[in-house]
């Protein structure tokens, strides 16, 4: 594909200042994508982004603006506020049940998505609002230190 970003096994880091990626996709397959000290920001134009066993971590905000999002025991984490829009395609969460895997924010999570598929997976936020339209949580964990909002 034109304009795909691949960062396969690979490592893309800001330390200081926020990490912005644009492109048409994104594969980070075992990548790892982190903003040590700032926000991260991803935006695939609602294609394909793929996460699977890689980590994308973010001290503040993250944000992910994309289409289909694959995050099979794969790791997006933020000690800010994590914001996912998936363009009502599907997000597969599967398999992220550790303390290294799943979504986490320790602050606010916000998920918009046609389908969250979170089996033996991991969400967990201090506050969590999920709009989906179908959600599977088979041996799953939803979390949420406080509020917990689930449209469906």
């Amino acid at each position: 594909m034109a304009h795909q970003l691949e960062n396969l096994n690979s490592f893309i880091q800001a330390d200081s200042k926020d990490l912005t990626i644009s492109s048409q996709a994104l594969d980070n397959t075992g990548g790892e994508i982190h903003g040590l000290q700032s926000a991260v920001t991803i935006n695939t134009r609602q294609q394909k982004l793929v996460n699977k066993t890689g980590k994308i971590r973010s001290k503040s905000m993250l944000m992910v603006n994309s289409g289909e999002l694959n995050n099979i025991n794969g790791a997006i984490h933020s000690e800010g506020d994590v914001v996912i829009n998936a363009h009502g395609q599907l997000i597969n969460n599967q398999q992220t049940k550790d303390k290294l895997h799943g979504i986490l924010a320790k602050g606010k999570l916000k998920i918009d998505a046609g389908k969250l598929d979170n089996d033996q997976g991991a969400i967990l936020a201090n506050l969590a609002q999920l709009d989906v339209a179908q959600l599977e949580n088979h041996l799953g964990i939803v979390q949420s230190g406080s509020d917990l909002s689930l449209n469906t």
